[in-house]
């Protein structure tokens, strides 16, 4: 039985796409939004609980709401893809990357919680991004 990986697909008449994704892009694309989705529903149902609720009853029921339970499931499907990613690309590469969460933190907590994001934090975000363009074309396309 040949075990050998399958080769790349080529550009035919029939597949008329000449670029393909590399085998990082998407899992490391999910990881970021599931990351973030899991930030937002661990404040969501954080937020939705009383103090005592919180400390006291750390390990009740009434602590796991489904905003936590979600919040905990979908954090833990983007650490899953995380790995899957490292396992493809340079982790020295793609840990910039994952800064991108905080971008989609920021703006969930301004649309969902109402977080006042001074212009000075949405400026330390810009200066995340130039950083994350800088290190991508600094990368020379070494391995896909």
């Amino acid at each position: 039985m040949d075990m050998s990986p399958i080769p790349p697909r080529s550009s035919t008449p029939e597949n008329h796409s000449t670029t393909t994704a590399s085998p990082w892009v998407l899992p490391v694309s999910g990881a970021v939004v599931l990351g973030a989705l899991g930030h937002l529903l661990l404040k969501c149902g954080l937020t939705h609980t009383t103090y005592s609720e919180r400390y006291e009853h750390i390990v009740g029921p009434q602590f796991f709401t489904l905003a936590l339970v979600l919040g905990v499931l979908m954090y833990s499907g983007g650490s899953a893809l995380w790995i899957f990613a490292v396992s493809r690309r340079e982790i020295s590469f793609l840990y910039p990357l994952s800064s991108l969460t905080y971008v989609f933190v920021a703006f969930g907590g301004k649309v969902f919680f109402h977080e006042v994001v001074h212009p000075s934090h949405w400026a330390g975000i810009g200066v995340v991004m130039v950083g994350i363009a800088l290190l991508n074309r600094s990368d020379g396309g070494r391995r896909p």
